[in-house]
């Protein structure tokens, strides 16, 4: 069978052949791709953005072809036209696109439509930028949206700016999904989403496989940094670190102690130039950790490697994910398979991943009291044996393997052209 991915970013071994690096990689899609080439059954060539335009094999089952995309928010006819290209020369047999939100999508969707290969293309629900758009400022002073530091004023990229390019963004993705036939997603939350946008589109579930590193090692009690806490993004609101920020402060008088690791350029230590390059959101986080006297509750750790990222998922004491909206967040499924405790907000497809109460806390989104309620229950639990609770769920839901045959069962469905 021939398969043509297109992906949001260059695979591990094909950014190796590109820049000599594995870099970042595809992160978990890294996983699938070696169970395809294993099977040796497969040819796979992967479509994917890049800084120049190249092609090229990794090896007998594996070739690439690299696009350059100048903008995420304009519709690009050349990459278009190359897309045509591409599905006359390559002729797949079936065509899987990961994510939705970017215009090459809705190229490639246009493309497969050209040529009359919809019935056998397929659409992966990652997040939804056209639903995400409107958590942005969750939890967000009203003053703050439309304010905006040095660095925002030069790029173009306040807070209200970043609403709306996820909106621009989102248009892009209700476009494509509006004239694809096939979905592939994993949670009640992608499926009444996508079912809203296009009632009439074929939709599939199929879970997803993590990265390889979270497979293996067991979190234990003995072993973890009493009183410390892991969170594994602060990037941007939707991730909801200003909420952890606010827990915290709400902590630190009974537990002073405590601490939150979190990966990222450290807000407190910044040069000149760095203080140039903040954007109004971390700017605001900072003003927040120092004028409540919480520098020493916040422990800023840099770019992390996959193992690196495991390694700080076991010494922590409680694992929080305090986004204002997710799908299915891979950091989620990381801590359960490493049996970590965990408190998470109650937003998207959490609740499809994680059962509250019985392998971890869930709590409303929107209340950072209930937060610090549950990640005190940690902490004071004599008894956390509900962690093996979620660790078992977990192992079902992202186990490689039956993810893997279930892919290859959508993929055979829809090459022959069968309905479910």
């Amino acid at each position: 069978m021939k398969i043509l991915w297109l992906c949001n970013i260059p695979p591990g071994k094909i950014n190796k052949s590109l820049t000599g690096s594995i870099g970042r990689g595809g992160l978990w899609m890294d996983h699938v791709l070696c169970q395809f080439e294993m099977s040796k059954s497969y040819v796979i060539n992967v479509v994917c953005p890049f800084s120049s335009k190249k092609s090229g094999k990794i090896t007998d089952s594996l070739f690439y072809n690299t696009f350059v995309e100048k903008s995420a928010y304009k519709y690009d006819e050349k990459i278009a036209s190359y897309f045509l290209t591409i599905l006359k020369e390559y002729n797949p047999d079936i065509i899987h696109i990961w994510g939705t939100e970017f215009p090459h999508t809705l190229a490639m969707i246009n493309g497969c439509k050209e040529t009359g290969r919809l019935v056998r293309t397929i659409i992966s629900i990652q997040g939804l930028c056209s639903v995400y758009s409107r958590h942005y400022f969750e939890g967000l002073p009203n003053d703050l949206i439309y304010q905006y530091t040095f660095r925002d004023f030069i790029k173009h990229d306040s807070l209200n700016n970043q609403k709306t390019k996820f909106m621009k963004k989102g248009n892009f993705e209700i476009e494509a999904i509006k004239k694809s036939k096939n979905a592939i997603g994993r949670t009640n939350w992608d499926y009444v989403c996508t079912k809203q946008i296009n009632p009439k589109i074929q939709y599939f579930h199929c879970n997803e496989t993590l990265r390889e590193e979270f497979y293996s090692n067991q979190w234990e009690f003995n072993k973890c940094d009493k009183d410390s806490i892991f969170v594994s993004n602060f990037g941007y609101p939707i991730k909801g670190f200003h909420y952890v920020l606010e827990a915290i402060n709400m902590l630190k008088e009974k537990y002073p102690s405590i601490r939150v690791r979190v990966p990222g350029k450290n807000l407190l230590k910044m040069s000149i130039m760095d203080r140039m390059k903040i954007t109004k959101y971390h700017l605001y986080l900072r003003n927040y950790i120092v004028d409540n006297n919480l520098e020493k509750n916040i422990e800023f750790l840099g770019s992390l490697s996959a193992e690196e990222m495991k390694q700080n998922y076991l010494k922590c004491n409680v694992f929080v994910l305090p986004s204002t909206i997710e799908n299915s967040p891979n950091s989620l499924g990381e801590a359960m398979l490493l049996g970590v405790p965990i408190v998470a907000s109650d937003v998207g497809g959490v609740s499809n991943m994680l059962e509250d109460k019985k392998e971890g806390y869930i709590y409303p989104s929107t209340e950072p009291y209930m937060m610090s309620y549950y990640i005190e229950k940690i902490l004071n639990a004599d008894n956390l044996s509900f962690v093996l609770n979620a660790k078992k769920h977990a192992e079902v839901t992202h186990d490689s393997e039956k993810n893997y045959q279930q892919l290859i069962s959508i993929y055979a469905t829809l090459l022959n052209g069968e309905t479910k």
